[in-house]
């Protein structure tokens, strides 16, 4: 499967074994041929628009976080490009 990957592009990712949700491109390793995204939480928690400067302040310390710490709290995933059956 072609995939385009948009940094920042935001769809549903349907998964050869049925499961689908929401995801936001952060970026594709090729060497392993997988897709990093942000999860349907992370779309709902951290990139909202109408947000508090008290809110805005919380989200821009949790984008600051590693990668893996992101991942532990649920805000962003992995997933093989082999193992997707259709995106939006």
């Amino acid at each position: 499967m072609k995939i385009k990957l948009n940094e920042g592009h935001a769809g549903i990712i349907i998964l050869l074994n049925g499961e689908v949700f929401n995801y936001g491109v952060k970026r594709y390793i090729m060497k392993t041929n997988t897709l990093v995204y942000y999860t349907g939480k992370a779309l709902r928690e951290l990139f909202i628009y109408s947000t508090s400067e008290e809110e805005k302040l919380s989200v821009s310390n949790v984008l600051e976080l590693s990668e893996k710490e992101l991942e532990e709290l649920g805000y962003i995933g992995k997933v093989k490009m082999s193992d997707i059956a259709s995106y939006t």
